[in-house]
Formats: structure tokens, C-alpha cells, sequence
């Protein structure tokens, strides 16, 4: 079975699940089939191919069934608890189309036919961890699959600019963001205002805003953003709008609209 478990963990994660399912499932068959003859060749009593074939079907009910597993895994990703049930109604639907699959097959292939409740007890006797351990490892696997891609897209985030460039005539210089009191616009530039230095900076200010820090940098007006750390005390103008008093002694007016959020990162 070493064969058959690797070939279906690849099937979650496959342009083409249904190429695997069926080399799954053709697989399994045609062992169970060199087993059934090793067995009867081992006891010398007499090897009848095609009631080989027939109970190997049961592998063969693998395909659509792993096949629905996949749509409905994908259908519910989110949900865990469905994975679960899922599997386990797989499970018990493949218990009962196993024999009844064998009567169905035999009463067309054979000179005599299987009746469903035979069937049905050796299925039970036989093969009910089968299926618990295949629909298992699959639910497991699909499981598996959703949330690596998840971890990998927190992995992969863009992390908040630690510096920027800014130009001074024919040079670059690179500041620390740290440095920045706060940021304003200057169309059709940004001016980034240190202690006692302003620079131009080349970007818009929703851009660049989308790149710093946002525990670190707020909007405070359509045309500011200021450093948090940087802000010494806030005043009320009594319209709504406040005044952001810095550490370097510069004030600069918040708009009422974006108060609100001020607030709620300082506090």
C-alpha cells in the first residue's frame, strides 16, 4: 500500500486529481489481485481470475469517490469540522456500494451471483479500515494543503519601510523613517520633516503611507500623516479639529474626520 498512500498524497495538490485517483485505484487493484494469487498458489487450491477482479472493485470505487472528496475539500477549506464529516460519510457510502457493486458485476460476469448482505459482511470483515485509513490520510492531506499556503502568505507579507530615500540635488540620501516628525505635501512632491531638515520625496502620500508602519504612522489630514512617537500633546480648536503639537516644537492641524483614529492609536 506504500504506492497507493504516496500517489494520494499528491492528488490534493495535482492540475490533474483525476489521473492520480485512477492510477490509485488501478494500482491498488492489480495488487490485491498478485495477493489473491500468491495466496491461492501458497494453500494449492484453485485461482480464479475473474472473482479476483471482482472483489478488487472495491479499490476501483476509490476513484469518484476520492475524486468527490477533493471538490467538497476544496468547497469547505475553511471548515475543519467538514473535513470530518466528509470522510466519514465517504467512508460508510463506500461500505455500501462495495457489495453492491459485487452482486451487480457478478450476476453480469459470472454463472452465479453474489448476493448484497454476503457482500455486504465481507466488506465489513475486511475492508472497513481500508477505507478509514485512505479517506483519512486524504482529509489529513487536504487539511494539510490549505494551510501551508495560508502560513506562506503570512510569511510573505511586505514588512513596513524601515528607510527612504530622498533627493538633494544630484545626490540620494537615505533617512531612517524613525526620523521622520511627520509628512506633508508639496505637489507634486512629499516633504519628509525631520528635526530641523525638510525632504522631497517622490511619491504620493497615500503610497507611502501604504508602505510605513501603521501602529507608527496615522493620517491625520488629507494632506499630513505624523509619527506617533513624535507627538508631544493635542489641542482642541472647539470645531473638532485639533492641534498636534511635535517634539520639535512645530504644530500641525488634524482634521476632525480623521480624529477619531488618532485617538484610538494614541490611547
Amino acid at each position: 500500500m506504500r504506492f497507493s498512500t504516496s500517489t494520494l498524497f499528491q492528488a490534493p495538490t495535482s492540475d490533474r486529481p483525476h489521473f492520480w485517483f485512477g492510477l490509485f485505484a488501478l494500482v491498488a487493484a492489480g495488487l490485491t489481485v498478485g495477493q489473491d494469487f500468491l495466496h491461492a498458489t501458497y494453500h494449492a487450491y484453485a485461482f480464479y481470475l475473474s472473482e479476483s477482479f471482482l472483489f478488487s472493485s472495491f479499490w476501483g470505487l476509490f476513484f469518484p469517490l476520492l475524486y468527490l472528496q477533493t471538490h467538497l475539500a476544496r468547497k469547505y477549506q475553511t471548515r475543519n469540522g467538514r473535513h470530518v464529516g466528509v470522510m466519514l460519510a465517504l467512508v460508510l457510502l463506500h461500505l455500501a456500494l462495495a457489495p453492491l457493486v459485487i452482486t451487480v458485476l457478478s450476476g453480469m460476469l459470472l454463472d452465479h451471483t453474489y448476493d448484497y448482505t454476503t457482500g455486504l459482511r465481507y466488506t465489513l470483515a475486511e475492508d472497513v479500515y481500508k477505507c478509514l485509513l485512505v479517506y483519512g490520510l486524504a482529509a489529513w492531506v487536504h487539511v494539510c494543503d490549505r494551510s501551508i499556503p495560508a502560513a506562506a502568505a503570512r510569511t510573505t507579507e511586505p514588512q513596513p519601510v524601515q528607510r527612504l530615500a530622498v533627493g538633494t540635488g544630484q545626490k540620494t540620501r537615505v533617512i531612517p523613517v524613525e526620523d521622520i516628525l511627520f509628512i506633508s505635501t508639496e505637489r507634486p512632491y512629499l516633504v519628509l520633516h525631520t528635526a530641523g531638515e525638510k525632504h522631497l520625496h517622490a511619491s504620493s502620500l497615500t503610497q507611502l503611507a501604504a508602505q510605513l508602519d501603521a501602529r507608527q504612522f496615522v493620517r491625520v489630514h488629507k494632506s499630513t500623516v505624523v509619527n506617533l512617537k513624535k507627538v508631544v500633546s493635542y489641542q482642541s480648536r472647539r470645531n473638532g479639529d485639533y492641534d498636534l503639537t511635535l517634539q520639535n516644537g512645530a504644530v500641525v492641524r488634524m482634521s476632525r474626520r480623521y480624529s477619531g483614529d488618532f485617538k484610538a492609536r494614541m490611547g
